[in-house]
C-alpha cells in the first residue's frame, strides 16, 4: 500500500509539477501566447531569451504554443523540496531554425523575482521529455 502511494506521488509530481492558476489566452502573430493575468509582463520575454542563451543564440530560432502562468509553488522533480511562489512558469516549443533539425521541442522555465531558477528543455530526438511532461503537469501542453 505504501509503495503505491510513493509511486503515485512521484508520477503526479513529475519533473516540475507546478501548483496552477486560471489563465486566459491572447494570439500574438503565428505563435499563441497564454498568460494568467498576474504573470510579470517580461517573464515570456525573459525565459525566451535563456532558451536561446542555453542553445547558444541560433540566428534561426524560432518560438510556438508558449503559455506563461504564474504558482503558488514549483518543484524541479519528484523528489525535490517545492520553491514558494508566487513564480511564472513559462512553457512552450521551439527550434534552432538548422534546416538539418527544424523539428521543435518542448521547454519549461520556472522564473521567481525575474531570475531564472532553471530551464529544462527536451530535444528532437528525446521528446516528448521531461520538459514536456513538466508542461503537462503544469497544465500549459496538451
Amino acid at each position: 500500500m505504501m509503495r503505491a502511494i510513493v509511486l503515485a506521488l512521484a508520477v503526479a509530481g513529475l519533473a516540475g509539477g507546478a501548483n496552477a492558476q486560471m489563465s486566459t489566452g491572447s494570439w500574438g502573430g503565428e505563435v499563441q501566447h497564454q498568460v494568467s493575468p498576474t504573470v510579470p509582463a517580461g517573464a515570456l520575454k525573459q525565459a525566451e531569451e535563456a532558451v536561446r542563451q542555453a542553445h547558444g543564440n541560433p540566428p534561426g530560432a524560432a518560438f510556438r504554443t508558449v503559455k506563461a502562468i504564474e504558482v503558488a509553488t514549483v518543484k524541479q522533480s519528484a523528489f525535490a523540496n517545492p520553491i514558494d511562489g508566487p513564480a511564472s512558469v513559462v512553457c512552450g516549443q521551439y527550434t534552432s531554425g538548422d534546416p538539418a533539425s527544424a523539428d521543435y521541442f518542448w521547454f519549461f522555465v520556472a522564473i521567481k523575482h525575474g531570475k531564472v531558477l532553471w530551464i529544462t528543455s527536451d530535444t528532437p530526438s528525446n521528446s516528448p521529455g521531461d520538459a514536456y511532461y513538466s508542461c503537462q503537469s503544469a497544465g500549459l501542453a496538451d
